[in-house]
């Protein structure tokens, strides 16, 4: 790589990661910390989110990406990376990319990676393609050379056929381009899908994975890349963008691959076992304009195994597309001392190191003239002039800005078929001969005839390029020179903040010392707060025991009930099995005896009919035998006779066999009868046996148990004993240090009335001193009297000066006589303050600011005689005031006056702000009281009323108590959280509209709280979702689009462009949210039903306007309509959209962003205010120093405040952007910068609940309200911007108030154009400062006007 970082040198550039510091982004998972790869771990420093709107989220989302340390002219590089992967693929290749000077971009596919997903938007190849358009036409901008390895290629060819004009070139790394997407596992279900996911993300899975990508790798490297493999799997959203990608069918390029038009490069590896390089051979074949490169003893990765060889490939195929450049601007352009030292060094070795190719130039010439001339040297002389000309090529790649006209460069040539060499060269020295010697070969290998022929101009041309290098050594010695006492100027400096920082140190140890020694004293405030803490504890334990004494009880009584219903259950369960086994055995007996008596009956019957059949047959034998003898009597013929004789008893006979067969038959069936009957006997018998069993065991189990009982019931006598006896010990120890505490209260007792006597005591003593001051007073208010009537008669020359009255000096001045009497401290308190009041200090500080005009006083009676003042006109003895004749309140005593004073001051305090808010609507003017529902009275301050996380307590509870705290802090009105049901629990996701019992309380408890606000007179502003909302059943088709409620909508109610919930209404009229279906506003019963639900909400819950969500969804004439039917003291719209970014940084032209919103205000008619979203986005970087965002070409500030600061609604943070989600926080350590800036600026600002209640800022949020209250800046103040640089911002709002913003060191006596009196009001050293206009006014009282300045005389009127 070395010839790659000479051709492209390494720019030191300030990078952009996240980690800053050396640190890792916090959004990456824990574990990143256990990596060991350093390239890994350098490139995961780096990773940063960037902004990237894309049409399914109604917010942006936060792309993880690695961006560029510089950027150039030409096409940039973005890398891809595999299948389920991270940019991290890339931490060996990427410094070799920026090392080669490559704008190179390292980018996270949408679904894996880093990227912030929590709104979980789909992950399928449209939603991909769609993100990586959108950040490369935010951030990129140019046509770029996309890299894709594996599934990355395929990502690259269906953004190159889709989006053309994006792309200028592709690399292609063992494509996997012909895959048929993810095929069968689009038909898995959910649950398997996620388990096959489950599984992709195992170790053993991913371990296996490396193995084969990467054969022969250490084990230890091998687990190391595989935790690096497998860090974003670890973020809560992986598996459901993993999820949604396999079910959505994955990629299927394989018909795209003929449409690419751009020039591609395809690398595949020798040794892949997962793509084969036939795959390459065949991508290579089908697109029209491919060059393929093969990497050897390579796996799957080559980036990853050989990632020199891959950026080679990667720079060169760059080079031949023009697109390595100059790099013309870098994220940091200040040179400090050390890049001018590096630039000087540079410098310096650039010119020794032309000084050195020169002489090596000449060298190489004067060995080339005596090398021999054989053939057989003829490769060595081409290979040293080869270097020769190697030598003169870098020196002019390298040198060539010192030169200033164009040299030549030495013409080698050699013509190999023939045996005759030319060598043009130059000799070394001052000879200024030429020599022209040419060298023939023609006559065979012997070289007698061979040519060397030396042209003057080519050693003249040396000789002055010579010269030339000299002078510009010598220039570039005193270049050096000069940047060494640069070095050595830069080296003091560093010495003087070395001094500084080595102060601060010992500053900082001293505060350290400090810190401790508040640390000890907090240590031993613990250390009693411990003690007590332990005292309660032995009065706890004390009650655990009794506790527990209870619970051993009710465990026995339990245990005791539990034993006798198990004894009695196996009693019962044993009785069952007897009466169960005498059932079956008289049922077999039954059918044994109804078996046996049917045969036997049977067989009797049978035997009785074979009998008398047997009789019958030998009564007709009889008969017949009679017949046959009388026939034979009668000469008939006795033989056949006798036959058929012979014949019936062969049938007797047989009939006779029959019977006695039949009657075995049934002696048989009777044995086996028999047998059946023993078998059952048996069996009877081994049921009674088990019952026998059964009923023994039962005896042993409760034996047994009784035994478990009785050890048990000893264990726990044992353990209540100790724990009696550890109770008394502990009900000892507790009496004992109970009573030592008891003493010491009464000794702290004794001691309070000690010191109570001793007050009392003190205060008699002053009451005395009073009364003896009373008397004092009352002498000296007649001597008063006594001098005033001599003054007067004085004046009126009536009575002469006596010389008793010497002991008076009198002064006159023109309407004033001062008595100088001998010093009398306290009957001077006594005339000046009176005998109750004393006279505050900051009236006391007025009093003695005041400088009276009065004329030259007169130091001699003769001039105040001939004065042309007029006389003093003393008042009347009676109507001089007297302290004698001021009588105190009965019973009033000097303790009382003090604990009044101390109440009176306490109630002062509390009310000030309440009364000033009862007399103002006294002093409004009629345009002050006007109600606007874009503006409410112009001097709203707002309250965001929760937060994400409020829902999971009973918040309308909570909130209410709070109204009167925030009524007296300067809240003017409070944004409730969505009031109405909703499938999420923030209540941003609504059903139905006209049911208020939400998460937040039920709808009493929200009246209850609006009511609350109500009597603080705060309004109360509701949260209403008017875009979307979530269907109660499903269609036919099973889309939820069927409403149900109060407001039954159809799908009519749904925009038809909505692309997931079949919405046959209008087209919508603003942007899709995703999540919902969005509501067609152009239907007439859809704006009747939301109109009257609005006054509903106005009406019968209390509602006094409304801060309307998501309002990019729908119209802004449609708002309009709504708010002029609702008629709202104060409407809010959020429309939230994303700043413009130039190379991942803000940028300062924000007017494209600021008139988004402004048109949306517009399209209301100006019912509406809207959130400034842009002021927010540009404090974010301008309080870091960079103040020079806070004003715009014109002058005026770059939000929409700057335009439009009667509808700008200032905000730092929302539930939104902070609280739990965190999508957009503000800077913690900037919060209070950034209040200061919005609630002193115009426009209406917002106050979020964390920043005020749990943040610990309240205080100082609280004394920026005031300071706006006093100087009364309201949504429309004007405002001049005086300073606005990186050191700080100064401007001036309406009349009244001056902030300053950063370490500026400014105040209104250094500017110039600041007319007026400042005092400051607000001091936060280098954060920000606040000064307040000094407007004065006169205060008339009985016999004084005073001219005091406006706040004071605010304190003096409550």
């Amino acid at each position: 790589m070395g010839a790659l970082a000479f051709r492209f040198p390494v720019l030191q550039c300030g990078g952009g990661g996240g980690g800053g510091g050396g640190g890792f982004p916090s959004f990456l998972p824990k574990e990143i910390h256990n990596i060991r790869d350093p390239s890994a771990r350098t490139l995961a420093q780096r990773i940063r989110r960037v902004p990237v709107q894309i049409g399914f989220s109604e917010n942006c989302i936060m792309s993880s990406c690695v961006t560029p340390t510089m950027y150039r002219d030409s096409n940039p590089v973005v890398l891809l990376h595999c299948f389920d992967s991270s940019c991290l693929e890339w931490r060996s290749a990427y410094p070799l990319l920026e090392k080669a000077g490559l704008e190179a971009w390292a980018i996270d596919i949408l679904g894996w990676g880093f990227s912030d997903l929590e709104r979980r938007p789909p992950c399928n190849v449209a939603s991909k393609r769609n993100h990586l358009y959108q950040l490369w036409k935010s951030h990129i901008k140019r046509p770029m050379t996309l890299v894709g390895p594996s599934l990355g290629a395929a990502v690259a060819i269906d953004f190159a056929v889709n989006f053309p004009e994006a792309v200028d070139s592709l690399v292609l790394i063992n494509a996997s381009v012909y895959a048929k997407g993810t095929g069968y596992m689009t038909k898995l279900p959910k649950a398997m899908a996620y388990a096959m996911v489950s599984l992709l993300k195992s170790i053993p899975i991913r371990f296996y994975a490396k193995r084969l990508v990467f054969e022969g790798l250490p084990l230890s490297r091998t687990i190391d890349w595989m935790n690096v493999g497998r860090l974003h799997c670890l973020l809560p959203w992986w598996e459901d963008a993993t999820v949604d990608f396999m079910l959505s069918g994955g990629y299927n390029v394989s018909g795209q691959i003929k449409q690419v038009k751009q020039k591609t490069l395809i690398v595949c590896s020798e040794d892949d076992k997962i793509i084969s390089s036939e795959f390459s051979e065949r991508l290579q074949s089908e697109l029209p304009n491919a060059v393929i490169q093969k990497v050897s003893e390579c796996g799957h990765m080559p980036h990853v195994e050989k990632p020199d060889a891959i950026a080679r490939l990667i720079v060169d195929f760059a080079d031949s597309e023009g697109c390595n450049k100059k790099p013309v601007s870098y994220l940091n352009d200040d040179l400090s001392a050390n890049n001018l030292r590096l630039g000087a060094k540079r410098s310096f070795n650039g010119s020794c190191l032309l000084i050195r190719r020169m002489s090596a130039i000449l060298l190489a010439d004067a060995v080339l003239r005596t090398l021999p001339c054989q053939p057989n040297g003829f490769s060595g002389m081409q290979n040293c002039h080869n270097l020769f000309f190697d030598l003169k090529w870098h020196h002019s790649l390298i040198h060539k800005r010192f030169s200033k006209k164009k040299r030549k460069s030495l013409y080698v040539s050699a013509w190999p078929d023939r045996s005759r060499l030319v060598v043009f060269s130059s000799m070394g020295g001052d000879s200024s001969e030429d020599f022209s010697n040419l060298f023939d070969d023609d006559d065979g290998p012997s070289g007698k005839s061979k040519v060397l022929e030396i042209g003057e101009n080519e050693l003249l041309a040396t000789r002055e390029a010579l010269s030339e290098a000299h002078a510009r050594e010598e220039a570039i010695e005193k270049e050096r020179d000069k940047l060494l006492e640069e070095l050595a100027r830069a080296e003091a400096k560093q010495q003087e903040y070395m001094a500084t920082i080595m102060h601060d140190k010992e500053l900082a140890v001293t505060e350290l010392e400090a810190a401790k020694a508040l640390f000890h004293q907090k240590l031993q405030e613990s250390v009693e707060e411990k003690f007590n803490l332990e005292s309660k504890l032995v009065l706890a334990k004390q009650d655990a025991v009794e506790l527990a004494i209870q619970v051993e009880k009710l465990a026995e009584i339990a245990f005791q009930q539990a034993t006798s219903h198990i004894l009695e259950d196996a009693q019962m369960r044993v009785s069952a099995a007897e009466t169960s086994a005498a059932e079956a055995a008289y049922r077999i007996e039954e059918q044994i005896r109804s078996a046996t008596e049917g045969t036997i009956v049977s067989i009797v019957k049978q035997s009785k009919d074979a009998i008398d059949k047997a009789l019958a047959a030998a009564q007709a034998a009889g008969d017949h035998t009679e017949k046959a003898m009388a026939a034979f009597t009668v000469d008939l013929n006795p033989l056949e006779e006798i036959v058929s004789i012979k014949s019936q008893n062969v049938k007797l006979q047989n009939a006779v066999t029959d019977f006695e067969s039949q009657l075995l038959g049934s002696k048989n069936e009777i044995g086996r009868l028999k047998l059946e009957l023993e078998q059952t006997l048996l069996r009877a018998q081994a049921y009674e046996l088990q019952a026998r069993n059964s009923e023994k065991e039962l005896l042993d189990f409760q034996e047994s148990t009784r035994k478990v009982f009785l050890q048990q019931e000893e264990e726990v006598r044992i353990l209540l004993e100790k724990m009696k006896k550890d109770s008394t010990d502990k009900r000892k120890a507790a009496s004992k240090a109970f009573k030592v505490e008891l003493e010491t209260i009464k000794a702290a007792l004794e001691a309070a009335k000690g010191a109570a006597w001793s007050k009392d005591e003190a205060y008699m003593r002053r009451c005395e001193a009073l009364q003896r001051s009373l008397k004092a007073a009352e002498a000296t208010s007649k001597t008063w009297r006594q001098r005033a009537e001599m003054a007067e008669s004085l004046l009126l020359k009536q009575v002469p000066l006596s010389e008793q009255d010497e002991d008076a000096i009198y002064v006159v001045n023109g309407g004033r006589i001062d008595l100088l009497m001998d010093d009398d401290s306290q009957k001077w308190k006594l005339l000046s303050d009176g005998p109750r009041r004393e006279i505050p200090d900051w009236m006391a500080r007025q009093i003695r600011s005041i400088h009276p005009k009065f004329p030259p006083r007169k130091t001699g009676l003769p001039e105040a005689r001939f004065s042309k003042f007029k006389t003093l006109e003393l008042p009347k003895p009676d109507e001089v005031w007297s302290i004698a004749r001021v009588k105190t309140k009965e019973d009033d005593t000097l303790v009382e006056h003090v604990m009044e004073k101390e109440i009176i001051e306490k109630k002062r305090k509390a009310l000030e702000r309440a009364l000033q808010r009862k007399t103002i609507k006294w002093q409004r003017t009629p345009e002050e009281t006007k109600l606007e529902p874009g503006t409410g009275t112009g001097r709203e301050i707002v309250f965001q009323g929760f937060n994400w996380e409020s829902w999971r307590r009973q918040w309308y509870l909570e909130l209410a108590p709070k109204a009167a705290d925030l009524s007296r802090c300067g809240i003017t009105a409070v944004w409730f959280p969505p009031p109405t049901e909703s499938v999420a629990p923030q209540g941003y996701m609504p059903s139905d509209l006209y049911n208020l019992n939400s998460a937040y309380g039920s709808q009493e408890e929200l009246k209850s709280c609006i009511e609350e606000m109500h009597n603080q007179d705060l309004l109360a502003l509701g949260d209403v979702v008017l875009n979307h909302r979530c269907a109660h059943k499903q269609s036919p088709n099973g889309v939820w689009n069927i409403f149900g409620g109060r407001l039954a909508w159809g799908p009519e109610a749904i925009v038809c462009d909505d692309p997931n919930f079949q919405g046959r209404g209008n087209p919508s009229s603003g942007d899709i949210f995703h999540a919902a279906p969005n509501i067609d506003h152009s239907q007439d019963f859809v704006r009747r039903d939301i109109k009257e639900w609005l006054n509903s909400l106005r009406n019968d819950i209390g509602f006094d306007g409304w801060r309307l969500d998501f309002v990019r969804g729908f119209s802004g004439g449609y708002v309009k309509e709504y708010v002029e039917a609702s008629n709202p003291s104060f409407a809010i719209g959020e429309y939230w959209d994303s700043l413009a970014y130039e190379g991942g940084n803000l940028s300062y032209n924000q007017d494209s962003h600021r008139q988004r919103i402004v048109d949306w205000i517009n399209a209301t008619g100006g019912t509406s205010s809207a959130f400034d979203v842009t002021t927010k986005g540009i404090l974010h970087s301008a309080l870091h120093n960079q103040y020079w965002r806070l004003i715009d070409p014109q002058g005026k500030p770059t939000g929409v405040m700057g335009w439009w600061p009667s509808r700008a609604v200032t905000f730092l943070e929302n539930h939104d952007t902070g609280s739990t989600q965190g999508h957009w926080p503000f800077p913690r350590e900037k919060l209070t910068q950034g209040y200061a800036y919005i609630l002193t600026h115009p426009g209406t600002p917002v106050v979020f609940y964390d920043h005020f209640y749990d943040f610990g800022i309240r205080d100082s949020i609280t004394e920026l309200i005031e300071a706006r209250r006093r100087a009364g800046i309201h949504c429309r103040s004007p405002i001049k911007i005086y300073h606005a640089h990186n050191d700080g911002y100064v401007a001036k709002i309406g009349d009244t108030l001056v902030v300053k913003l950063g370490h500026f060191d400014w105040n209104p006596s250094k500017e110039v154009d600041l007319d007026g009196t400042w005092q400051k009001f607000v001091d936060k050293g280098i954060d920000y400062q606040l000064w307040l206009r000094h407007l004065g006014r006169i205060f008339f009282f009985p016999g004084v006007s005073i001219y005091m300045d406006k706040f004071a005389a605010e304190e003096l009127s409550c």
